[in-house]
């Protein structure tokens, strides 16, 4: 190995560049000299025999074999064979661990260590358990270099293994959320503190939504390897860390999350002995095509955004009033429990809502009307997906986020079509084709058998919200019903996985409706409701469905409900969803 650096004495890393970030050089320095230098990745590098002397501006330190250190971006470095000195060293640009540009990671994390000039040279000697663990982790990075498929095996230890000293025996995978890209510290916490060794994965996609145009493995990744990928190396890591298997291996996921819950369920039913999906985003394609939809009809081009945030809770107030007339819920709730989307009714309730919103012109009731019916082929009439469901248009993802002048919600369509696809000319006939014949096999989880993840004794628990715009819950209802036909019908279905609609419920835990979900009065966790079912057999017949005041858990509780499994009982009041070719 020979360094190019030029006059300034920034070095041209060998092997770093924009379309994969990371370089590994296994230098034997008797060899390789390495002078005076700088350059702007980040560096950690072991030692693999021998001993080399390292020197910035601030200090010099000696390192022998078994050590390691981390050299900052932008430091002038020099190292001097100590004693016929052989190291791995491991190269990062600093996107490839913020994701992208400017993003938080980058600005709250990354840059206070990155801009720090007092830390130039930091030792890493293996004296304390953090230290051991960083220099195991940079082994396997070397050792993984020289297998194939290096680059996603290598991305694949961008997925993090958290390790508490006093482990439950109990592995845990982590799902992600949106169009991932990173991982959540604060979501691994909590679990972390109860003594699971949880492992989560950005899913391929740190490089931002762009990098998936043209990239079939950004698409695999997302879909389901990523996720798979991380559980087998999360295992491996408690398998050699504790000395022992996990007794029992468990994911949670919500949203993606749910997307990665069925995913693993359906294609590696042996990776875990019980899942968790709530509000699942599985059925990908289909689901996003709705968001198109739904903002082609409430920002028109020619004219742009249709409603007001105020216009937009009013809405929201004449849905749940409608509602509340036709029998809805408990008596006095300012939520809907299930929405309808029978047409006739549908018809009724638009005209409920422009009688008491009488500035609402004829066009916009029309654009509502469609939005509440969701998409459709304009050649052949089949469903595309179900609609906006009645009392949810004004959380996160509903209309006043379908009005937005980008979304983030259309990462597959530039995935199919290139980074200036143009979303309003959209043909809901071809265009969609080409979209499910390019992603459709990676991105959704619609296969309704689980015939292998039944027979090795695992259990599923899915949840919806009533409220939820984002991922509607009509799409889990039916995939359940056609889960419970595959098994044999709902009585066999509910020996092993069960379907729960909260109501009120938004995609998160915001909504005028229930909060937070339960195992049971205790308040204990929905993670307890599946180790309870998997480790001790007690099925939840039902879980807790909790608001609190405001959507604050400090505010206080305002009232909880017991939510009943879903047992086929009405299942023909499913709104019309996704049809069959499209699955």
């Amino acid at each position: 190995m020979k360094l190019r650096i030029r006059t300034n004495y920034m070095e041209e890393v060998e092997g770093l560049h924009n379309e994969y970030p990371y370089a590994f050089h296994h230098v034997d320095l008797a060899q390789t000299m390495i002078p005076w230098h700088w350059h702007e990745a980040l560096e950690f590098d072991c030692v693999v025999s021998g001993s080399v002397k390292v020197s910035t501006p601030g200090q010099t330190q000696t390192f022998s074999a078994g050590e390691g250190f981390f050299l900052n971006s932008n430091v002038l470095t020099a190292m001097v064979n100590g004693d016929s000195c052989v190291i791995d060293s491991h190269l990062f640009h600093s996107v490839f661990l913020a994701g992208h540009f400017k993003s938080v990671f980058e600005t709250k994390y990354l840059s206070p260590v990155l801009q720090n000039r007092n830390l130039e040279l930091l030792p890493i000697r293996g004296r304390s358990r953090q230290e051991r663990d960083l220099l195991q982790k940079l082994r396997q990075l070397s050792q993984l270099q020289a297998t194939p498929d290096v680059e996603f095996q290598t991305r694949n230890l961008l997925s993090e293994v958290w390790l508490p000293k006093d482990w439950n025996g109990i592995f845990l995978g982590l799902g992600n959320g949106g169009m991932a890209g990173s991982i959540h510290h604060s979501w691994l916490m909590p679990y972390l503190k109860s003594g699971y060794a949880v492992a989560c994965t950005d899913m391929g996609t740190s490089r931002g939504r762009e990098s998936g145009i043209g990239n079939p493995d950004v698409v695999k990744d997302f879909g389901w390897r990523a996720t798979h990928l991380m559980t087998e190396a999360g295992k491996a890591v408690v398998r050699r860390y504790y000395g022992e298997d996990a007794r029992f291996s468990y994911f949670v996921g919500h949203s993606t999350g749910g997307q990665q819950a069925l995913a693993e369920a359906q294609r590696f039913p042996e990776d875990y002995d019980g899942i968790l999906g709530g509000v699942p985003a599985n059925n990908r394609t289909h689901l996003h095509t709705y968001f198109l939809w739904a903002h082609n009809h409430f920002r028109p081009r020619e004219i742009g955004p249709l409603f007001t945030r105020e216009e937009v809770y009013a809405i929201t107030a004449a849905a749940t009033e409608f509602h509340q007339k036709a029998g809805d819920g408990v008596p006095g709730d300012d939520f809907v429990t299930i929405p309808r989307a029978d047409e006739a009714f549908l018809n009724e309730m638009v005209r409920y809502i422009g009688a008491k919103n009488p500035a609402f012109d004829k066009f916009r009731l029309n654009a509502l009307r469609a939005v509440y019916g969701g998409p459709v082929n304009p050649r052949t009439g089949e469903r595309i997906y179900n609609g906006i469901p009645a009392g949810s248009e004004r959380y996160g993802c509903g209309i006043c986020e379908c009005q937005a002048a980008e979304s983030p919600h259309f990462y597959p369509f530039i995935w199919t079509f290139g980074a200036d696809y143009d979303g309003d000319r959209f043909d809901f006939d071809r265009d969609l084709d080409r979209v499910n014949e390019t992603l459709a096999a990676d991105l959704n989880a619609n296969s309704p058998d689980l015939s292998a993840f039944r027979e090795r004794g695992g259990k599923l628990i899915l949840f919806s919200g009533s409220a939820d715009p984002c991922v509607p819950y009509p799409d889990a209802m039916r995939y359940y019903n056609r889960v419970a036909a595959a098994s044999g019908g709902y009585s066999c279905a509910m020996e092993f996985a069960r379907w729960f609609l909260f109501p009120g419920r938004d995609h998160g835990s915001g909504g005028l409706g229930v909060n937070a979900v339960w195992a049971d009065e205790s308040g204990a966790g929905e993670l307890t409701a599946l180790r309870r079912w998997r480790e001790e057999g007690i099925a939840p017949a039902y879980m807790i469905g909790t608001a609190f005041h405001g959507g604050n858990p400090m505010s206080g509780i305002r009232f909880t409900r017991r939510v009943y499994a879903y047992d086929g009982k009405n299942a023909g009041a499913c709104p019309p969803v996704c049809c069959d070719r499209y699955l």
